[in-house]
């Protein structure tokens, strides 16, 4: 005991002899240790490195930011394809369930027409050809005029396609009479036509009252004394499915795009008629 005490504390006491087995360690044995244990701190520290950069928050930021971004896009084509899928069945279903109510009114128009005396039996359903049945003591129908002769009626014109026909019918010289439900979509637009050098007007009106549709055609009479051209391109779109649309969607979707039409023709024929010929677009049967 005592001679242990005296070989650790003694100053003859070598570093290495409680190192190595038996007390009898070599100074090789030493070195080989402290560069294992360097290399398992370079180790660590690459280790904890890594680690670090890993949790750095800007790098998990753009991460998670870039993966929620490839899972929006893909959701976005997935609502995509089956909105397209869904409208589809929609118009379908629209187009079975207003195909009765075509025919009906079709032939309630026909019987009203006979019973006035105002057809001949024929029909002329031709987009933009001349009325084929006048009343009595007008001849019938001719060519039409030239476009820069007509005075023409565009409802629906404050955006989309009826504000582009508009806008084509005054490039052509026509004086154009515009009628929406969009005031601010309708000043624009006869600003834009009186800038190419044409004449027009515009009324605000919506094609679900017959008087506010009647009232466009007066103001075509009245403002430039005939009407040569309707052209009806007020509609609405819905995009929904049949089980998703409620009865007051549906209903709109109806007179607007069924009745309104309709509405239109009602004005217009009368106009069209005193003149002799004219045009209705889309055709009418009625």
């Amino acid at each position: 005991m005592g001679e242990t005490a005296t070989e650790m504390n003694g100053d003859t006491t070598d570093e290495t002899s409680y190192l190595a087995p038996g007390g009898k360690g070599k100074a090789e044995d030493v070195e080989g240790i402290r560069d294992g244990i360097e290399q398992t701190r370079a180790d660590l520290s690459q280790t904890i490195d890594a680690i670090q950069e890993k949790l750095d928050p800007q790098r998990i930021k753009t991460r998670v930011t870039d993966s929620v971004r490839e899972a929006t896009l893909g959701r976005a084509q997935q609502v995509t394809q089956s909105v397209g899928a869904k409208l589809n069945v929609v118009r379908e279903i629209v187009t079975e369930s207003a195909a009765p109510v075509l025919h009906s009114a079709s032939a309630k128009a026909g019987e009203l027409m006979a019973a006035r005396g105002g057809r001949d039996g024929t029909q002329d359903d031709a987009p933009g050809t001349a009325l084929g049945a006048l009343p009595e003591g007008k001849s019938s129908g001719g060519p039409l005029k030239p476009i820069e002769e007509q005075v023409v009626v565009v409802f629906g014109a404050s955006s989309g396609i009826g504000r582009e026909t508009a806008l084509a019918f005054a490039r052509r010289g026509a004086k154009v009479v515009v009628a929406a439900r969009g005031e601010a979509g309708l000043q624009s637009l006869v600003e834009s036509i009186r800038n190419l050098g044409s004449e027009a007007v515009y009324v605000v009106a919506d094609v679900t009252d017959f008087a506010q549709v009647q009232a466009v055609a007066e103001r075509a009479v009245a403002e430039y004394g005939r009407l040569d051209t309707w052209v009806h391109c007020a509609a609405v779109s819905l995009y929904a499915t049949f089980e998703q649309t409620t009865p007051e969607e549906f209903k709109r979707l109806v007179d607007v795009n069924l009745v309104g039409q309709a509405y239109g023709a009602m004005a217009a024929l009368p106009h069209l008629r005193r003149e002799g010929r004219g045009a209705l677009h889309p055709p009418s049967t009625a």
